[in-house]
């Protein structure tokens, strides 16, 4: 994705500057500071009022990757999704064939909750798209620290219909 890209995705139908209800969402830049170079942006969708629910979404240059923009842009959007605005839930959907999305979620502190597979399929590979929705709630966000378990006391991440789990083949070092 291209500057130019992203600037039109944040100036247009994502120009908002504030959030004052459910339906709305606020969608940031996210730039090197001492290059001013921007390198991705990040969205909070406010879905639910009464359900106190939320949605992540970001996209991000992969030749920055690995530098912690991604994960520090987010966690700005959570910050502001659970304390800001008193979300309880707050979910993101993932194509498994994203790594970097994956893993981004995983250092989050998201948890896979399910699991589903397209009806079409990727336009580069063909192979059918594995999307997961991943959430992480209020509770378990204020006790994050470097080891955080998102999910105390439980045997592991939710299981799937399919029993598989996009961040149990990974090698433990991604993990």
């Amino acid at each position: 994705m291209s500057r130019d890209d992203i600037i039109e995705r944040i100036a247009g139908q994502w120009a908002r500057t504030e959030l004052t209800d459910e339906g709305q969402s606020l969608t940031l830049g996210a730039q090197v500071g001492e290059t001013s170079e921007l390198v991705g942006d990040v969205v909070l969708f406010w879905r639910s009022r009464a359900h106190a629910g939320g949605e992540l979404g970001y996209v991000f240059n992969p030749a920055l990757g690995g530098r912690g923009y991604a994960t520090e842009a987010a966690n700005v959007m959570l910050r502001l999704g659970f304390e800001g605005l008193g979300l309880h839930r707050i979910v993101a959907r993932i194509d498994e064939r994203n790594e970097s999305s994956v893993k981004l979620a995983r250092r989050l502190g998201m948890r896979q909750e399910a699991r589903r597979s397209a009806t079409s399929s990727s336009k580069a590979s063909g192979a059918p798209s594995l999307t997961s929705r991943c959430s992480l709630t209020s509770g378990t966000r204020a006790g994050r620290n470097s080891d955080f378990d998102p999910n105390p006391g439980s045997p592991g991440p939710s299981r799937t219909p399919s029993g598989t789990c996009p961040w149990e083949g990974m090698p433990s070092a991604l993990r």
